[in-house]
């Protein structure tokens, strides 16, 4: 298993990966409050109790999506940028995919595009200082181009 890993983007917003998500103990002591989950897998901690309790359903977002050339996230644009913006009134966000590399930070793009908005050239650089890891795919990016 791999270990957790998370880089804020912005105050309360946050990037990560599939390890970060498995350990409730981490998401408790980075005092995350809600997650979205942006991946092609159900992970078995999802149903537990304890992970339960720390994130009911309304503080967890799951979108399935695969990481592909022919993956349309636009489809999910507007839900996941609402959920972050309602859910960074009650605390600290997690977006997290497999690695926190593609997915993830996409999303957490599209969203700071629409709040700041400032182009994704701008937005991709402020991202990679916090996160130099990210890196969307050629598909994704020519979504967030849109």
């Amino acid at each position: 298993m791999g270990e957790p890993s998370i880089s804020e983007i912005v105050p309360g917003l946050f990037i990560g990966n599939l390890w970060a998500l498995s350990n409730v103990d981490f998401l408790r002591q980075n005092h995350i409050r809600s997650i979205l989950s942006v991946n092609d897998c159900n992970h078995i901690k999802w149903a537990q109790p304890c992970f339960t309790e720390l994130f009911p359903v309304e503080r967890h977002l799951r979108i399935f999506c695969h990481d592909s050339s022919n993956q349309d996230l636009l489809i999910h644009m507007r839900r996941v940028c609402d959920f972050i913006d309602e859910s960074l009134s009650h605390g600290r966000v997690l977006v997290h995919c497999v690695l926190g590399i593609s997915r993830s930070a996409t999303f957490v793009i599209a969203y700071l595009m629409r709040q700041q908005h400032s182009p994704l050239v701008a937005i991709l650089a402020d991202v990679r200082q916090k996160r130099p890891r990210v890196k969307p795919s050629a598909n994704f990016l020519a979504q967030l181009e849109v």
